[in-house]
């Protein structure tokens, strides 16, 4: 059984995914902890947790809203997820090639039709990328 600040929070965090909280209310600890039947510590937890993962604001001496993105917190979302996509595919990518050079390879061999066995190597291992990338989004299309 979860510890009841990790159950706290899996409630809340479901009632902020789940649209349940407003952005113009404060809610109260002291009413939630009751709520859910448990003392305000397990809640503060998770409250405070949530606060540090950016879900919420708290508000001392009053409770907690739900935090309002503002332009900072677009631009820092687009940075991160910039960045993943730009380093996932080569992490999906790495185990099925012999180099950290695939891309110029298969740019190369495109472009220049050439048949090398580092090439082909190299096609192969793109070949298993988009396929693994079309398995894992699910797509109906096919590269």
């Amino acid at each position: 059984m979860l510890p009841l600040n990790e159950q706290a929070y899996n409630y809340l965090q479901k009632l902020i995914l789940e649209n349940h909280f407003s952005y113009q209310e404060v809610y109260s600890e002291t009413k939630l902890s009751k709520e859910l039947g448990i003392s305000r510590t397990p809640l503060r937890d998770a409250v405070h947790r949530l606060a540090q993962e950016g879900y919420i604001d708290i508000i001392p001496s009053k409770g907690f809203m739900l935090h309002q993105m503002n332009r900072k917190d677009v631009n820092e979302t687009f940075q991160v997820r910039s960045a993943l996509e730009t380093y996932c595919p080569e992490i999906i990518v790495f185990p099925y090639c012999s180099t950290r050079n695939c891309i110029r390879f298969f740019v190369s061999s495109v472009a220049f039709g050439s048949q090398s066995s580092e090439e082909i190597e190299t096609l192969s291992c793109f070949s298993a990328f988009f396929s693994r990338m079309q398995s894992m989004s699910a797509s109906p299309l096919s590269c």
